[in-house]
């Protein structure tokens, strides 16, 4: 059932990527006969026949299937899908090993779909050892044949949809991952420069950001204010996008960088001093400048990196920004708590004002990037965006995308407390997203795209827009989690695809025009999205709130198919309006 369930889902995503399914009536197997033993035993165990074996006969006989598989797997290693698709097996059989041939089956997960394992089955609530790899996941019960799963048989599914996918893309699966594409980017001196400084400076963001929020609760103890600091840090951006769509392309890009930095830590340095003042207003207003320069920061930095990698090297690099950021973002805020349990959030603002300045003294050491406009108009860039078709729809269909995931942001705390996951349910959720979307990133940053890879970005937020729909059906709260971990990973995914795309698609001269406005009208429609996010859930509830976000997101994933429908890629972006 499950390896059905994973052909399934790659003859859809191969078919949504334009591969062609046939493909795999052309792949050769070695030692295909150890398969339909193993598949031909399990049959038997499990039916009329096998009932009535001795039970020590019948163990050693569910063994040696997982021993014919892995046989297998070892004879065609050289498919790199496989190799997943066996650690999934090995999980399976190792649960089951411990457990003297049953596979350990959680009582709640079985509960909340209805599953009665039967005096036959080979899985077993008494089953105690290794039971975090045994059937602790319940597929929600709105599905067709809803039952409980473990955490190999998800890396089987998983294994089984790259496996399909490759193969009808025709791509040869030795050299689909490879380790060496993410470390090629930082061969060159520049951009590890540059990846260093922006790493730094993602982990002064974080620690203020999680610093100010700690220090603000403690002194009111009101979530209001809370929302309050993260609306100026959210809203900023809007204004901050528009003015990098103007200043990006006209000012030299490594000036601009350190002047940013050192801009910024004059404002977290009178965040600092009015820490130490107490005053809350003058805070908030230092947080909010910092985060408007931060934008125009990100800008600078998306449309920098095509000026130091080569076209094929894009994908890593941006995943390796990715990934930094991700381990910022941890990093940041564990810091940040551990100086609020020491006594203050100074502390946490002072290491990120050095890490500002540490930045800066970075990008000195960059090549001098000239502008890559001189003159024209200040709406020259929004123009170009209006007129470049797949640019804009694809700008257009990730700010749906925002508003989904923006709503379902705002309501994740209500709906995982009501998944059995109480006051912690959040962090949870929050910490596989992040885990999930770290693990998205690497795959994009392994993989060589092709410039139909464009094609990933309708079909991944179609992706979490399904997974959306399995969050709203989770009644059972390990399972939430897992679907928010997928979510992370294929929004991780589609992240990284459409930096590189925009920066493949996009006039060089346009880049910090394109990457400005896009992050000015998506922070809006995120704004709005967790404006509108608490009236919402009144009216429907937390899951038609997340139902909801999925036929938003479901629209955003159509909106990006449309956007690359019969596009010609030309090798640059189209010409940018004539300055004057």
């Amino acid at each position: 059932m499950v390896l059905l369930a994973g052909i399934a889902i790659g003859l859809a995503l191969a078919a949504g990527l334009g591969g062609r399914p046939v493909r795999l009536l052309r792949l050769t197997f070695r030692s295909g006969w150890t398969v339909a033993l193993a598949l031909g035993l399990q049959i038997v165990l499990f039916s009329r026949p096998g009932h009535s074996m001795p039970d020590g006969l019948a163990r050693s006989l569910h063994l040696a299937t997982y021993a014919l598989l892995a046989v297998f797997i070892w004879r065609n290693r050289q498919i790199r899908a496989l190799l997943p698709l066996g650690a999934g097996m090995a999980l399976n059989a190792l649960a089951i090993t411990a457990n003297g041939g049953k596979m350990p089956l959680s009582a709640a997960a079985a509960r909340s779909v209805g599953f009665d394992p039967g005096r036959h089955s080979n899985v077993s609530e008494d089953a105690h050892r290794l039971a975090f790899l045994g059937d602790v996941f319940a597929l929600p019960r709105g599905l067709p044949l809803a039952t409980v799963v473990s955490p190999g048989d998800v890396l089987i599914v998983v294994a089984t949809i790259a496996l399909v996918t490759v193969v009808s893309l025709g791509e040869r699966d030795r050299a689909t991952l490879d380790l060496r594409r993410l470390r090629e980017p930082l061969r060159s001196p520049q951009f590890r420069k540059v990846a260093a400084a922006r790493g730094i400076s993602f982990l002064g963001d974080w620690l203020t950001i999680a610093a100010v929020v700690g220090w603000v609760y403690r002194g009111t103890h009101s979530t209001g204010a809370v929302v309050m600091v993260m609306l100026v840090r959210l809203a900023p951006p809007i204004l901050g996008g528009g003015l990098a769509g103007v200043v990006v392309d006209r000012l030299p890009r490594r000036g601009l960088l350190v002047g940013l930095e050192l801009a910024r830590a004059v404002c977290v340095a009178l965040a600092l001093v009015a820490i130490v003042e107490g005053s809350r207003v003058a805070v908030l207003v230092a947080l909010g400048f910092s985060g408007t320069l931060t934008a125009v920061a990100n800008a600078a930095t998306s449309a920098l990196v095509p000026t130091l990698l080569p076209s094929e090297q894009l994908p890593a690099g941006n995943a390796l920004l990715a990934l930094l950021k991700d381990i910022a973002m941890a990093t940041g805020a564990a810091g940040a708590g551990i100086a609020l349990a020491a006594g203050s959030a100074a502390p946490a603002l002072a290491v990120d004002l050095a890490s500002f300045i540490g930045a800066a003294l970075l990008l000195r050491g960059l090549r001098a990037v000239p502008a890559e406009r001189d003159g024209g108009r200040a709406l020259d860039g929004f123009r170009y965006l209006r007129g470049r078709r797949i640019v804009l729809l694809l700008v257009a269909s990730f700010s749906t995308a925002t508003i989904a995931t923006g709503l379902v942001n705002a309501t994740l705390p209500s709906l995982l407390a009501g998944r059995g996951l109480g006051a912690g349910g959040y962090g949870f959720g929050i910490g596989a997203l992040a885990a999930g979307a770290a693990v998205g990133e690497a795959l994009v940053g392994l993989t060589a795209l092709k410039p139909t890879a464009d094609r990933w970005i309708g079909c991944g937020l179609i992706a979490v827009a399904l997974l959306f729909a399995g969050l709203a059906l989770a009644d059972y709260g390990a399972t939430a989690i897992l679907c928010l971990a997928a979510i992370g990973c294929v929004d991780g995914t589609t992240d990284v695809v459409y930096s590189t795309v925009l920066q493949r698609e996009a006039d060089p001269r346009m880049l910090g025009a394109v990457f400005g406005f896009s992050t000015s009208i998506m922070t809006t429609t995120m704004v709005v999205a967790f404006a509108v996010a608490p009236l919402a859930g009144r009216l429907v509830g937390p899951v038609g709130v997340v139902f909801l976000a999925t036929g938003i997101l479901a629209l955003g994933g159509l909106v990006g198919l449309a956007a690359v429908h019969g596009t010609r890629r030309p090798g640059v972006g189209a010409p940018a309006p004539t300055p004057g």
